[in-house]
């Protein structure tokens, strides 16, 4: 017995020197390979880098940035203000956004819809208007119906229009958020406008936390798939060459939990079943879902089963009129309502 397994253990006294030279053969092959995947990336990270520097660099004159603005095919008149900033006049308002009183303006998904409108770009319907005051006395039964009427979520929920903060630019998620309407004029960093121009989504330093992984940095899970269901967003809107920054798809130490990856494919679904398909598309790629998830669908039966999240997974609109509707039948019966929307792509 002992000799039997000496012998199964032993080292092969000889090894066929051809079958040696194709094994080296093709580990060279597969070290050179990588290696010139490995360059080739490098050389592409450089350039990219090089160019955002150049961009980054020129964009800090108006001038210069109306001049790159013009090999667009846009000619609009921009203007620094005392604080660095950019404004731009808006001589018009999409159709997706509502006139509002003096003294009252707009900011976020809104007011890059202005920006966008203003500047001759395709822009997208905000999801929901964001109401701001500037003015000096505010009148609050005015801010109220106001909110009320273009407001309706957030009202219920006992927000409404606010104050335009002092760090408004230095406290915003994304750069394409540093934009604000004052009822005229359009205000916004360089940065949101040189990232709206090119379709890239990017975190700004105020979101950026210190990574003890090896990353730049780090951000939470909430926002990254918030990025992730703004480019789905651009996407399916006709900026195919919406992405992510580069500093972003660099990382390699982050995550998206089950719950918030729910909660924006709840909200790509409300956009549309397009903007869901492209959305897990996105999560795909990132590996923040399993591959052999290919639809909106799968992913969806795949959350219910992984997160406590409660998909409504219907239009907005649909959604209120649902309230409305167990509102009366709680009042008519004084019953304690409960619902379930079905997924819209099981509708009848």
């Amino acid at each position: 017995m002992e000799e039997a397994f000496e012998r199964a253990v032993a080292k092969p006294e000889k090894v066929n020197p051809d079958f040696l030279a194709l094994i080296n053969s093709s580990l060279e092959k597969c070290r050179e390979q990588g290696t010139s995947l490995i360059e080739s990336r490098n050389t592409e990270r450089t350039a990219f880098h090089k160019t955002e520097n150049r961009v980054d660099s020129l964009s800090k004159y108006e001038k210069l940035i109306a001049s790159w603005l013009s090999r667009y095919g846009i000619h609009a008149e921009i203007l620094k203000t005392e604080y660095g900033h950019l404004q731009i006049f808006a001589p018009e308002l999409p159709d997706s956004v509502p006139e509002l009183p003096p003294g009252y303006g707009y900011k976020g998904g809104a007011a890059r819809a202005i920006l966008q409108n203003s500047l001759g770009l395709k822009g997208q319907t905000p999801r929901d208007l964001d109401i701001v005051f500037l003015g000096i006395e505010e009148d609050y039964e005015l801010s109220n119906n106001l909110a009320r009427e273009h407001m309706p979520e957030d009202y219920s929920h006992g927000h409404g229009v606010e104050i335009l903060e002092p760090d408004y630019f230095t406290s915003r998620d994304f750069t394409l958020n540093e934009v604000y309407f004052d009822g005229k004029n359009i205000f916004c960093t360089r940065q949101c406008l040189t990232d709206l121009l090119r379709n890239i989504v990017r975190f700004t330093e105020y979101e950026k936390q210190e990574s003890y992984h090896g990353d730049q940095f780090y951000v939470s899970p909430k926002l990254l798939a918030k990025a992730v269901r703004m480019v789905a967003e651009c996407k399916v809107r006709g900026a195919e060459n919406a992405r992510l920054a580069e500093e972003t798809t660099q990382l390699r130490n982050v995550y998206i939990d089950d719950f918030h990856m729910s909660l924006h494919l709840d909200r790509a679904m409300q956009a549309g079943a397009d903007v869901a398909q492209e959305y897990v598309n996105i999560m795909r790629e990132r590996k923040f879902l399993p591959q052999e998830i290919q639809s909106a669908s799968q992913a969806f039966e795949y959350l219910i089963g992984t997160s406590d999240f409660v998909f409504r997974s219907a239009p907005e609109e649909e959604i209120t009129e649902e309230d409305s509707f167990l509102d009366e039948i709680e009042q008519e019966y004084s019953l304690e309502a409960h619902t379930s929307t079905v997924p819209f792509w099981k509708k009848a």
